[in-house]
């Protein structure tokens, strides 16, 4: 029982416990060796253990509100060093987040499309130097698109920029043109379609 109660005495804060848990455990024993009978006995263990559970979270509270006092103290009399570190802090902060934001949106969010895992970008390399790398030529697209028997759909874009003309005046906006395999491969159908008669199909999809 004993050890059970020093066991007990952990819950109270480091610094009380190293200051008066030896006061504690003495005089346990002396009420022991002062009762006689076994229900004396019993009544003292369970008082001295409710008694653990009661205090320790309040001194734990009292320990809290000191360091409070005095980091407010700290504060008051160190302005320079908490506006420094206030600022170190948010920066630490705000580089986390928008980190976080940036995997999560590159990374870790799918992208909005049906069966977006499945997609796969396709670029050309030099035998020679692999660090050579080049966007696929159109007949090599061609190419692929008519004999390939593992993507269920082979599609090619250009990014580029076109102007748009209304009411209220004339805005240049970023366009992707794609062909048909870039709609079946996301799966998605553009709101509005239109093309020269003389001119094979082409899509402008604002991106």
């Amino acid at each position: 029982m004993l050890r059970l109660y020093r066991t007990a005495l952990r819950l109270y804060p480091g610094e009380f416990r190293d200051e008066y848990g030896r006061e504690l455990i003495l005089v346990l024993n002396d009420r022991l060796r002062g009762e006689s009978s076994a229900t004396g006995r019993l009544f003292i263990w369970l008082h001295a253990l409710l008694g653990i559970l009661v205090e320790a979270p309040l001194e734990h509270l009292r320990v809290l509100a000191g360091d409070l006092h005095y980091a407010l103290r700290v504060v008051r009399r160190e302005k320079a060093v908490t506006l420094a570190g206030v600022s170190m802090l948010a920066l630490g902060i705000g580089a986390a987040t928008i980190g976080f934001t940036l995997v999560n949106g590159v990374l870790l969010r799918p992208l909005p499309y049906a069966s977006a895992a499945r997609l796969v970008a396709i670029d050309e390399f030099s035998q020679a130097d692999s660090r050579q790398q080049a966007t696929v030529a159109y007949p090599n697209y061609l190419d692929i698109r008519a004999r390939t028997r593992t993507l269920d759909a082979v599609g090619v874009y250009v990014e580029g920029t076109t102007t748009v003309r209304g009411s209220g005046g004339a805005e240049q906006i970023d366009v992707t043109m794609v062909d048909d395999g870039v709609l079946a491969a996301l799966g998605v159908r553009p709101a509005l379609e239109s093309a020269p008669a003389s001119a094979p199909p082409a899509r402008l999809a604002p991106r």
